[in-house]
């Protein structure tokens, strides 16, 4: 089963919890534990499709539970595109953000913008049959201010009526917004209840590159900064590639890292006609709050005493997006194209759902799998050794030019696009045969054997 969180995110398949999984916090993150209060009540679940008047019948509208269950009927026998209506267009309205930062799912207009492409690309692109949960929140996420105790409680309700084994997040704040470290690590009792459940929690590491927002929402830092939640060390930070394709669809050379920063195409359908240079790039690099996790002691050469942000990447660049159907107030009806790494995350839950689906059981945190992975040179990964999430960009006084210098994709793990990205049939089945053993019991016969 899929779960979609509005501040939201995406949650797939049932199977046994890991009774058995050893816990990949590290002491700093077990000693935090303690502080956090699990919430017991969510905000609001809504699902929705496409006129829901039409698609459920009238008789449904007025009675919340019984649309809901028309719709995720609909979604997952009919497998019809995904698409929200009046519901969302209402909380846009509501909550709404500031059309001036640069967030690119902002960029739609609406909210519901960034959910249709939430459901469409995990229901219809990489995993066609799951039933989909739409979860909403009615408090926007503000930068770290407002919004995440919502999402806490939301997600916590989710994970504790077992509504779902994936859940994919295209929201995030930088580090730095939080009024304080401790009251960020007080946001983190939905990833440790998700850590104990065998739930997989999966985020996009956000499409600024190096830089990210400050609590304004609209000015950049101007050094490298990284954002949570995908920088949490239970969470799966997801970053975005570009993808070289010809026509039929067929590769003409190596995936790179997406930067669309220099993009004249791309920064005027995006920000109205300015031609940039605009921050548009695989958000990665090393966390201030999160010390390096246990899993990622292999590349500690890359990402020193901290933990490295992105995990994986899929593709996300906005010069080669997808498109998707939208059909809700406030635009035309048609197709949109979509991208950033609210592209990419969704798209890796499609391909998790799908392990789960093989494995026969939920697979809870997978980083530790994807480092071993990457260390045995699995044919599930494709290495991105090219392109970087150095970006430009101009703001202040005399709308000065300004530069963050981030970091290179190379040989192995980066801090763009982490371990790489995927080749879906091979690493399904790899991370579904690894993921059933606890990471730390697995003898070199038995990788090699998955890895075959």
């Amino acid at each position: 089963m899929c779960v979609s969180f509005c501040e939201a995110g995406q949650v797939g398949g049932h199977a046994a919890p890991l009774s058995d999984r050893e816990s990949s916090a590290d002491a700093e993150i077990e000693e935090a534990e303690g502080s956090i209060r699990p919430h017991e009540h969510v905000a609001r679940v809504q699902v929705a499709v496409k006129d829901a008047a039409q698609q459920c019948g009238p008789q449904h509208t007025a009675d919340s539970e019984r649309q809901q269950a028309c719709a995720i009927e609909s979604i997952a026998q009919r497998r019809r595109r995904a698409v929200v209506g009046d519901a969302l267009d209402r909380l846009h309205h509501e909550h709404a953000l500031q059309a001036t930062a640069p967030e690119l799912w902002r960029y739609g207009q609406h909210l519901a913008g960034e959910v249709t492409a939430e459901l469409e690309a995990v229901a219809h692109a990489i995993a066609p049959g799951p039933r989909i949960l739409l979860v909403e929140t009615p408090t926007s996420e503000n930068e770290g201010r407002t919004g995440f105790p919502q999402i806490v409680r939301a997600e916590t309700y989710v994970i504790n009526h077992h509504l779902g084994a994936v859940i994919s997040q295209s929201f995030s704040a930088t580090e730095q917004t939080f009024a304080t470290p401790a009251r960020l690590l007080s946001l983190r009792g939905a990833y440790l209840d998700a850590n104990r459940k065998g739930v997989t929690v999966l985020a996009a590491s956000g499409d600024s590159g190096a830089a990210d927002v400050r609590y304004n929402g609209v000015t950049y830092y101007l050094r490298p900064v990284t954002s949570w939640p995908d920088s949490d060390p239970l969470v799966t930070g997801v970053g975005a590639t570009h993808l070289h394709l010809n026509a039929l669809g067929t590769p003409v050379s190596p995936a790179t890292a997406w930067n669309d920063t220099t993009s004249v195409p791309t920064n005027e359908y995006l920000f109205n006609g300015s031609t940039g240079p605009d921050p548009l790039a695989s958000g990665g690099g090393r966390s201030v709050i999160f010390s390096r996790p246990w899993y990622q002691n292999s590349v500690a050469g890359v990402v020193r005493g901290r933990r490295g942000v992105p995990d994986i990447a899929m593709s996300g660049a906005c010069n080669g997006a997808v498109d998707m159907y939208q059909s809700f107030p406030g635009q035309a009806v048609g197709w949109y194209p979509t991208c950033g790494t609210s592209e990419s995350t969704p798209e890796f839950a499609g391909i998790v759902a799908l392990a789960d689906q093989v494995a026969h059981r939920r697979l809870g945190l997978i980083n530790p799998y994807l480092y071993l992975m990457s260390a045995y040179h699995a044919r599930g990964l494709a290495d991105v050794t090219s392109g970087g999430n150095t970006v430009e960009f101009r703001q202040g006084r005399g709308n000065t030019l300004h530069k963050v210098r981030g970091f290179r994709a190379r040989r192995g793990y980066d801090l763009v696009t982490g371990v790489g990205t995927v080749r879906g049939p091979a690493f399904v089945r790899e991370l579904a045969c690894l993921a059933v053993h606890p990471v730390r019991k697995l003898r070199p016969a038995q990788i090699r054997a998955c890895l075959g």
